[in-house]
């Protein structure tokens, strides 16, 4: 585990490391599916490192996954706070707290899709200006 953790660290310009936890989907696979889309999704990954809490992004992510959910079912968690509950932003004092825990280094995002029993996780880092500085600097 924490040779993931620093090889997701160690992203070309990466500020942030991020543990996705999605759960409540009907199977391993979709949960599977769904982390790989969203961990890997450059409008989720700059939303990370511009700190800014759009949930939209997260939902968008997912949908594009093709995975089986309903938006208004979804919670979306940052640690333990809740952003979003059934779809809906719980608070705008919550989505200005969120956005504190995104100032941090490290931190989780919990997602409940609230289809079923199966989860999967993974680790990803943010994507900010180093990255296009680093590889649009040199040739192979």
């Amino acid at each position: 585990k924490e040779l993931a953790l620093r090889i997701v660290s160690d992203g070309e310009g990466a500020k942030k490391c991020v543990l996705i936890y999605l759960k409540g989907a009907e199977s391993k696979k979709e949960a599977r599916k769904a982390v790989n889309k969203l961990s890997n999704s450059l409008l989720f990954k700059t939303m990370l490192n511009g700190e800014d809490p759009n949930w939209g992004r997260i939902i968008a992510s997912l949908g594009a996954s093709k995975i089986e959910m309903l938006t208004e079912e979804i919670d979306i968690y940052f640690n333990n706070l809740a952003l979003v509950r059934n779809g809906e932003l719980t608070s705008k004092e919550n989505e200005e707290k969120v956005a504190e825990i995104m100032k941090k280094q490290r931190y989780t995002i919990t997602i409940d899709l609230n289809k079923g029993k199966s989860s999967y996780y993974c680790y990803t880092c943010d994507i900010g200006h180093k990255y296009i500085e680093i590889n649009a600097d040199y040739r192979t």
